[in-house]
């Protein structure tokens, strides 16, 4: 059944209890970065003083543009390049979800040009996909949720993660 406190969830999208998690992690005044923007991108502007996005998909960008609020930036990236580096203009960031495309250089990116504040916060979602492996030698996870799911929409959890020696 599907929880009604987020109606706008889907079975590919954030559930519940991660949203929860993210919850605790986000403040009134954090600069958020959002790589894939999409339906969680609103519940996060309303959390924060600002949020810039990256998508790829031009007609996924133009329906977040459509009512997006005035402290979300979403930036369309048509190239691998604009995709992982268009964020360094606004960098640095207090939470960054990665959660779109070409992830492990998205995450190898925030480390290697100062994408994330000091103390601040990475979270992966589909934590669990193999593909992603790379992504925990550059973090330290300070917290996880469980990976659940089916076949069909197979979920496999958020790492919430923070620089090494943070």
């Amino acid at each position: 059944m599907k929880d009604q406190s987020y109606p706008w969830l889907s079975e590919w999208s954030y559930r519940p209890h991660e949203l929860k998690v993210l919850d605790d992690l986000l403040f009134p005044n954090a600069h958020v970065l959002e790589w894939g923007c999409g339906e969680s991108t609103m519940w996060l502007a309303a959390r924060v003083g600002k949020l810039v996005a990256v998508e790829s998909k031009a007609d996924w960008y133009e329906r977040c543009c459509r009512n997006k609020p005035a402290n979300v930036t979403i930036h369309l990236a048509q190239s691998w390049d604009e995709y992982v580096f268009k964020p360094v203009l606004d960098a640095p960031y207090d939470i960054i979800l990665i959660d779109g495309e070409h992830r492990v250089a998205c995450a190898q990116a925030v480390v290697d040009h100062g994408y994330l504040k000091q103390g601040g916060y990475v979270v992966l979602h589909d934590k669990d996909r193999m593909e992603y492996a790379a992504i925990y030698d550059l973090f330290d996870v300070v917290r996880s949720t469980p990976s659940e799911g089916d076949k069909r929409a197979p979920h496999k959890g958020l790492a919430i993660m923070q620089a090494r020696g943070d």
